[in-house]
């Protein structure tokens, strides 16, 4: 059975040689098939030029596609039916084979796909509403940090709106990397919004007239170009001075001393507003903004910062998918930006998984965050303690040795980079019990508990791959017109963070477990022991 476990659906190029070829007719039992051409006016069959090629009779054909749906079963969690039971009997002579399909095998189709498996993982990612658009018109979100979650303790920061994905975009592979961790990956580069010369003079106009004396120092128009765009007005002073005075609750900036004073003003009016519903006509009265400027010649070009040239030029280039995706490629775990922190060094050993089989397998490294947390605090111990012996060794090569270079070291040493020219004074002091305690704390990081699995897709994804998205009770109407015009009509709404929570349960259909457990304990356990962290570790380094 070697090689079974490398995909969801491991024998589909097996599977694929018995589908049909159009436009033939096979045999129930003699291994042929026919092909009749039809007269091109008249449409009747030509019985004389009947053709005849040898094939697999249809009996068999059948009784195959049972026996994969049935070998698949303790691995995929694709129940065979009660006529793929029945096809294989005169197969075998004994029950071995019968006694891997998983329980529920014979419940009917609708109950299999209604079941919510044990223990299950999900696929989500979370994004905000401006986040959602932005994809939206780019065509895709650009290499997303999708999370494989407990179903019972789903991902919940990181944006109010969760799309739900299927297993299939949790299958590892080297254009879609999967970490046993959050891996730290590279972010979506900072987009600027440039307004051109219309849209600039008339956000001069309208917003600056309302803001008075102080026009020069809060107005910056390619902050509220950026903001009006993003249908994030967020706490911009000058588009939230615009709207309000919109609706009349806007005081005459004349009567404030300063600048300070009118800002924690028009501050004030939000928060006496401020909640959901606010936010969504702050969002359709910008989108309405946005429409308004364009339609009289104004433009808002999205662009992303690509450095400077050796001459010292600015590099510029348009925020299109493909420009974007160009700017994150290439960057693995722990290249977020943290370094040298627990989470960093952790990223960084996260080993990524090779199958979603073995994704299966480790699920119960996934916990939720209170549970994982208490873990990753003695973690935060362990590598302390690392970092203490790491520079007091140091200190007795060089007693001014800077925190940056004992860093390096405790990085360099953990992750076997070898000795580098700053590092030959230092290596000779790394004792065999601090290279030993460097072996530990890698199989600590390896094994310890997590919040989520990480997939990196290399890729834009675009929004109709998913299967499904929660989002917030009052959502706006064109966010979830975005999600439905991508084709995902599977919407729950949510009040609060634990009906949110539960809407999870919501979407059985693309939960995923390890069923092989069940089916041959032993041969694919899912109760892995609880990770131990040695004791050594947890001691203050001598």
């Amino acid at each position: 059975m070697a090689g079974l476990l490398d995909t969801a659906r491991p024998l589909d190029k097996w599977r694929g040689l018995l589908a049909p070829d159009p436009g033939w007719q096979y045999s129930g039992m003699v291994p042929m098939k026919s092909r009749t051409p039809r007269d091109p006016i008249y449409g009747a069959p030509q019985i004389m030029q009947t053709e005849f090629k040898p094939a697999i009779p249809g009996m068999a054909r059948e009784m195959l596609g049972s026996l994969f749906n049935t070998l698949e079963a303790p691995y995929t969690g694709v129940m065979p039916t009660p006529a793929d039971v029945f096809n294989i009997m005169p197969m075998t002579s004994t029950p071995g084979l019968l006694a891997k399909i998983p329980a529920g095998a014979l419940a009917s189709g609708a109950a299999r796909r209604a079941a919510v498996p044990d223990d299950p993982l999900i696929v989500q990612h979370n994004i905000q509403p401006n986040a959602l658009e932005r994809a939206d018109r780019i065509g895709g979100i650009p290499m997303p940090s999708m999370a494989v979650a407990k179903a019972d303790s789903p991902l919940t920061g990181y944006g109010e709106i969760t799309l739900i994905g299927s297993p299939d975009m949790a299958k590892p592979s080297a254009r879609n990397p999967v970490w046993s961790a959050d891996a730290y990956t590279t972010r979506a580069p900072h987009m600027f919004i440039k307004p051109n010369k219309a849209a600039e003079n008339i956000i001069n106009k309208d917003y600056g007239d309302h803001l008075g004396r102080f026009k020069y120092s809060i107005l910056d128009t390619d902050s509220v170009a950026k903001h009006l765009l993003d249908a994030d007005p967020g706490y911009d002073t000058a588009i939230l001075a615009k709207f309000f005075n919109d609706k009349g609750l806007m005081p005459d900036p004349e009567g404030f001393k300063d600048y300070y004073d009118f800002s924690r003003a028009v501050e004030n009016v939000r928060n006496v507003h401020q909640g959901q519903r606010l936010n969504n006509e702050l969002r359709s009265w910008a989108k309405n903004e946005v429409r308004r400027i364009k339609d009289v010649g104004g433009e808002f070009n999205e662009r992303i910062f690509r450095g400077h040239t050796y001459a010292g030029r600015e590099r510029w280039a348009a925020a299109t998918l493909k420009n974007i995706l160009r700017e994150m490629r290439g960057k693995g775990a722990g290249a977020e930006g943290f370094h040298h922190t627990t989470g960093s060094t952790r990223a960084k050993l996260a080993p990524r998984f090779k199958s979603l089989a073995e994704i299966k397998r480790k699920r119960s490294q996934v916990l939720g965050y209170g549970k994982a947390k208490s873990s990753f605090d003695e973690a935060d111990q362990i590598l302390a303690n690392f970092r203490g012996a790491v520079r007091d060794a140091a200190k007795g090569v060089n007693p001014d040795v800077h925190t940056q270079t004992v860093d390096e070291l405790v990085e360099d040493i953990l992750l076997k980079r070898g000795e580098h020219e700053y590092s030959k004074q230092y290596m000779p002091a790394i004792t065999k019990k601090i290279r030993d305690m460097a072996d530990e704390l890698r199989e600590v990081f390896r094994d310890m508990p997590t919040e989520y699995f990480e997939i990196k897709p290399q890729r834009g994804v675009p929004l109709s791959e998913f299967r499904g998205a929660i989002v917030p009770k009052e959502t706006s109407a064109s966010t979830l017109k975005i999600l439905k015009d991508a084709g995902i009509t599977k919407i729950y709404k949510y009040a609060d963070h634990a009906e949110r929570q539960a809407l999870f349960k919501k979407f059985p259909e693309v939960m995923f477990s390890n069923p092989a457990a069940a089916a041959a304990p032993g041969l694919l356990s899912t109760q892995q022991p609880q990770q131990r962290i040695p004791r050594s570790l947890l001691d203050d380094a001598a």
